[in-house]
This record gives structure tokens, sequence and C-alpha cells, in this order.
């Protein structure tokens, strides 16, 4: 028998109803207010068909690799989700990555989730929850929403926890943001530009760009939230260019861990750019942005629409949405997202 209670029912997030009242009537006729934790906690972790939620093991890494990398996408889909055993088994250790697994009786796996620190939010510690995989015969069983019990009370102090979803109609929650995708395959050919000057990218530590890229993004969002993550624990990517005398620019990569089955091609996610010193006309920024993706080890790109690009190459992917439980937005109650450790 499938448990009564729903995780999504007792987590401390704003209701359909508050968030429709307010984007119907702000920010014309509400004053905007300020961004606030909820402290409230759900309930406690409970047992689904006997079975209680316990943490996940660093020693444990490989065998979620394998689960994930089985059955965290359909088989039709032809992509497989790649996690490095080693990658996992480090953040389980440091803490950077809190686990909740489920096994039955057997000591089978059955269900994981995971929780990525996102950074401090007025000196709460925050959390991106992902990677909820259940094998398919204990699907819509309870399983996942016990998972998700346990995952909030093992991953104290962190009481802000972010969740994304691919369209917002699939989010249980409302969405704090909704972000147009595009995606694209490398095209290597468009490597040259501005007088036969190769563009060559160089892997640059995250820290170098990190504090220019928050306050470039800031300057343009100043009401958004940055998920900023840990550099110890991070597998956020930036990828830099000395495009003229006087320009540099950076691209901020996400390896998604996708692979494409056929071919081995790998996905990734461009998050944001940044320029030094200052950016360039928007139509030379989309053609220095296009050449230096096509210098990306990766096959497959993903990219806010927002980007600075050329029409042509580029796809409409999915939408993407961002919700949060344990924090009031406010108003304006829709606020953009830079997921400095998305995954």
């Amino acid at each position: 028998m499938a448990t009564e209670r729903h995780f999504f029912q007792e987590a401390p997030a704003l209701s359909w109803f508050q968030w429709l009242g307010r984007r119907i009537y702000a920010p014309e006729k509400i004053q905007p207010t300020e961004i606030q934790p909820r402290t409230e906690f759900p309930g406690p972790p409970l047992r689904v068909h006997g079975l209680l939620p316990n943490p996940a093991k660093p020693e444990s890494a490989q065998e979620y690799s394998l689960f994930l990398q089985t059955l965290f996408y359909p088989q039709s889909s032809g992509i497989q989700l790649r996690i490095p055993p080693t990658y996992l088994e480090y953040c389980l250790r440091s803490k950077t990555i809190i686990g909740v697994e489920v096994r039955d009786t057997r000591k089978t796996l059955i269900g994981c989730v995971f929780d990525i620190y996102a950074g401090d939010f007025q000196q709460t510690p925050t959390g991106l929850v992902t990677w909820l995989c259940v094998v398919p015969q204990w699907r819509s069983k309870g399983v996942a929403s016990a998972m998700l019990f346990s995952l909030y009370k093992y991953s104290e102090p962190r009481r802000i926890h972010w969740w994304r979803n691919d369209g917002w109609m699939r989010s249980p929650i409302p969405p704090v943001w909704n972000e147009p995708r595009i995606v694209r395959k490398k095209q290597f050919k468009r490597t040259i530009l501005h007088g036969q000057r190769q563009v060559l990218l160089k892997r640059a530590p995250l820290q170098k760009w990190q504090q220019t890229g928050i306050q470039q993004w800031k300057a343009e969002n100043p009401d958004g939230i940055v998920l900023s993550g840990s550099s110890a624990g991070s597998c956020m990517e930036v990828w830099e260019c000395q495009l003229t005398p006087t320009l540099t620019a950076a691209l901020y990569i996400q390896p998604t861990f996708e692979v494409k089955q056929t071919t081995q091609e790998l996905y990734c996610e461009c998050i944001t750019w940044v320029w030094h010193p200052n950016p360039p006309a928007q139509y030379e920024q989309a053609h220095f942005l296009e050449s230096m993706i096509d210098q990306l080890p990766y096959e497959y790109i993903e990219a806010p629409a927002t980007m600075p690009h050329l029409e042509g190459a580029w796809q409409p992917s999915v939408q993407t949405c961002w919700s949060a439980i344990g924090l009031d937005t406010g108003t304006p109650v829709l606020r953009t997202i830079l997921p400095l450790c998305s995954a």
C-alpha cells in the first residue's frame, strides 16, 4: 500500500493560489517585497511498504552511477546519464552532495535521489535536488515521496531546496523562473573570425571568472538569484578566449553527464558568458560566442534562448522551470536564476 502522505503537500512552498494571485496583481498593485526563507519543515521521514530510506553511502557510488545510467532515461530516448562514480563518491564524502537510497528486503537498490549544495541564501544553506530515480515496478507507490521526506531531513541544515523541471506544467510547485532554451550540434567549420584569426579556447579556474560573471549577470538581472554552489565539488567548467588584443570572453559550461548511446557524443549546457573589459556590440557577441562554442569538447550544446546567437543551426529545446521549497520569493514572484551549480 502506497503512503497517503505526499511530500509536496507538506513542504514549505508557495501555493499555486498565492502564486497566481501575485502574478495577477503584481507588480502594479502590490509593492515589491524581499525574498524570505521559510524555515518550517515537512513531516519526519517515513517508511514505504515497510522500507525506510537511508542516507546514500560514498562506497556505493559505483552502484548509484550504474543505476542512473540504466534507468534515469527510458531506453527509447537514446540517451544515458553517466555520472562518473569517482565524482559522485568524492562529493558524497565531502558532503557537497547529500543522497538518499531505498532498498528492498533483498537489499537491492530500488530508488535514489541527490541534493547538490547550491550556496547560502541569507545565511541559509541551500541545495539543488536532482537525479531522482525509482525502478519502474516501484513507481507510483510513494517511494519518491518517502525519499524526499528523508532527503529534507538528512540534508539539514539545508532548508532551501531548488528543483528543475522541463516545463512548468510538470512542476508540483509554482515556478520561480521559466526559461526558454535552445540547442544545437557543434559545427567545426566556424572556427575563424575577424581577419582569419584563430579562436582558441583554454580552460580557466572557476575562481578567476566567478565574481566577474556574477557581477555582469547581476547588473542585467538585479532581482535575480545566484545559485553559487561549492568550488570544491563543482563540475562547472570555464573556457576563456582572447578574442582580440583588447577583448577576452569566457563561457560557463556545465557538463550534463548525458551521452548519446549510438555515437557516444556528449552533451553540455552553456550557463552564462562573460566579457572583459566590456561587452562588444550584440552582433559581434553572437559571432564570438558561436565560434567559441564550436571549440568546446562537447557535441551537443544547450543554452538560454537569451544568449546572443546566429539563427539557423539552433533549435528550440525544452523550457526549463525552476521552483523552490523553503523560500518565499516575495514579489515579483518570478526572478531570473543563474545556476552555477546546475546538474
